[in-house]
C-alpha cells in the first residue's frame, strides 16, 4: 500500500514496510546543534568574566543561555532525523496538536523520535492512515 501526503515542506510518504520522509530536518538538525553549541561557548565565557569583574549580570545571563541551550542539545540527541524509516522499528505513531501547529511523532525502538511538521488540512487523513498500518503491524 503507498499512500503520501504533502508536507510544508516536503512529503511524507508511507510505502509498503517502509515510511519516506522527505523534508529539511537534517539541515535543521545540524544549524540547532551548531547554534547550541555556540551559545553554550557564550553563556561559560560570560561565567568566566564573572570570575573576574563579579558583575551579576554576566554570571546569570551567562547560566541562563549555557544553560537552556545545553539543555536543547540534549534533546537534540533523543531526536531523529532519518528519512528513511523501516517499521519495524516503529514503536508508536501519534498526531500532536499544540499552539496551532500539528505534528507528526513517530517514537522508535531507539528512544528516539522523529517529528514531522504537517499541514493542517491532512492530520485528519493522516490519523486515518496511521490507525490502518498499527492494526497491520
Amino acid at each position: 500500500m503507498h499512500q503520501s501526503f504533502k508536507l510544508y515542506t516536503g512529503e511524507l510518504a508511507f510505502d509498503g514496510e517502509k515510511i519516506a520522509i522527505s523534508d529539511n530536518a537534517g539541515k535543521q538538525t545540524k544549524y540547532r546543534m551548531i547554534s547550541s553549541c555556540i551559545w553554550v561557548f557564550y553563556g561559560a565565557m560570560s561565567v568566566l568574566r564573572f570570575l573576574n569583574t563579579q558583575d551579576q549580570f554576566l554570571l546569570w545571563t551567562g547560566l541562563v543561555i549555557g544553560l537552556s541551550h545545553l539543555g536543547l542539545l540534549i534533546g537534540i540527541y533523543f531526536s531523529s532525523s532519518q528519512a528513511e524509516i523501516n517499521l519495524k522499528e516503529v514503536q508508536t505513531m501519534q498526531v500532536k496538536r499544540r499552539f496551532g501547529n500539528e505534528f507528526l511523532d513517530i517514537k522508535l525502538s531507539n528512544n528516539k523520535t522523529r517529528r514531522v511538521s504537517l499541514i493542517k488540512g491532512t492530520a485528519i487523513e493522516v490519523e486515518q492512515w496511521i490507525a490502518t498500518v498499527m492494526a497491520q503491524k
